[in-house]
């Protein structure tokens, strides 16, 4: 993924590794932050809803709606100190903002 962002591409992860099943957010992991502290890349975080178990016949006879909210970006320089270790738990604890960010304009079922 590092080659790829360096190289000018954009990539998609989910902070918790994987797409959620139930709507829920998972355990989050660090590889979001630990990809924008390499490429210095920021992190824009989206937020969609309404596209739980949306399939694709609904999708192409327009039967149902999603929204997508696009939040501020965020660089991981911002919450990363180069005195700190860079070890998993540290990436994964400062991983929480970008969910934080997202959590606030998930609607609520």
């Amino acid at each position: 993924h590092i080659a790829f962002v360096k190289d000018g591409y954009s990539t998609c992860i989910f902070p918790e590794g994987q797409i959620s099943q139930d709507g829920t957010v998972g355990e989050v992991k660090g590889g979001v932050m630990y990809l924008s502290q390499e490429t210095n890349a920021p992190i824009v975080p989206v937020a969609i809803n309404d596209a739980l178990h949306l399939n694709f016949s609904d999708f192409i006879r327009r039967k149902r709606n999603i929204r997508v909210t696009i939040c501020k970006p965020i660089m991981a320089s911002d919450f990363l100190s180069i005195y700190e270790p860079k070890n998993t738990p540290y990436y994964t604890e400062r991983a929480q903002i970008v969910v934080q960010s997202i959590q606030k304009y998930l609607l609520r079922v």
